[in-house]
């Protein structure tokens, strides 16, 4: 609420998120403010950044942790130009990779935006600039993902923000079935409402939202929660045998089963990297 507060009270163009946790690098404001000036068909922009942890040491580039789906961001976006044949550089910082195209299947299936790192239009953006008020968690993804639907993004290689690590607090600890929920709700309300996109995606959509289920319906069983459990596989189009199974067991058989598969995936993954 308090950032849609802000979004309402703000006045000028461009608006930009930073949590109190959180930090601006310098020359953060100034990279994406002349970018977007200078690129008016591009709605928002967001940049890498990097994590100070707890014992002081810094991780840079934090973004290629989130962002697996793809080995490059060429890959992901097509060819990027460099900042400098875009804008003026600010004094002391280096010259970056800039990728520009659409986001809103990209997020289907991976994460990409940090808030702190965030620039957008205010009024071309409209009522996508808004952060879900009924969510547990991931509140920021709805925004992120409406914004993608209503225009052009652009990504920034460069580290314009730092995230501080604490041990309290921090959305990340929330519960994952928490995430799940989260997650699941936003994939419902985003793509699974967007008659446009399910015509040419419906069986992408499909997938992402199945896998979603599963885990949902895995970490339930694992918590012994097997009529919940049962509601999530029966929303899947084809539920796993054994999950299936599972889910009518006895509650030792069960815990076992769940153990025997997750050890069965991680072997398969392994195998895989």
């Amino acid at each position: 609420r308090a950032r849609n507060l802000g979004i309402a009270e703000a006045k000028n163009e461009l608006v930009a998120f930073l949590d109190s946790d959180d930090i601006w690098l310098p020359g953060k404001l100034e990279l994406q403010r002349t970018f977007m000036e200078r690129r008016p068909d591009i709605l928002f922009s967001f940049t890498n950044f990097e994590v100070k942890y707890r014992d002081g040491t810094v991780r840079p580039r934090y973004l290629q942790v989130w962002h697996r789906e793809h080995a490059t961001w060429e890959d992901a976006f097509g060819p990027g130009r460099m900042y400098s044949s875009i804008a003026p550089l600010p004094e002391g910082i280096p010259d970056f990779w800039v990728f520009e195209g659409d986001l809103y299947t990209l997020q289907l299936t991976g994460f990409y935006i940090l808030t702190d790192t965030l620039v957008a239009r205010r009024q071309e953006a409209g009522d996508a600039l808004h952060y879900a008020e009924d969510l547990k968690t991931y509140e920021d993804l709805e925004c992120f993902y409406r914004l993608s639907k209503r225009g052009r993004a652009a990504f920034l290689d460069a580290d314009t923000a730092r995230q501080l690590d604490h041990p309290h607090g921090r959305l990340s600890q929330l519960a994952q079935l928490d995430k799940l929920d989260a997650r699941l709700t936003l994939l419902r309300r985003i793509w699974g409402l967007d008659v446009e996109f399910l015509a040419k995606h419906s069986d992408q959509y499909r997938k992402v939202l199945d896998g979603h289920l599963q885990q949902k319906a895995s970490m339930l069983l694992s918590l012994g929660k097997k009529q919940m459990a049962r509601g999530s596989l029966d929303e899947m189009e084809s539920p796993p045998f054994l999950l299936k199974i599972l889910s009518y067991a006895p509650a030792r058989l069960t815990l076992a089963g769940i153990k025997l598969r997750r050890l069965l995936s991680n072997r398969r993954h392994s195998s895989h990297t």
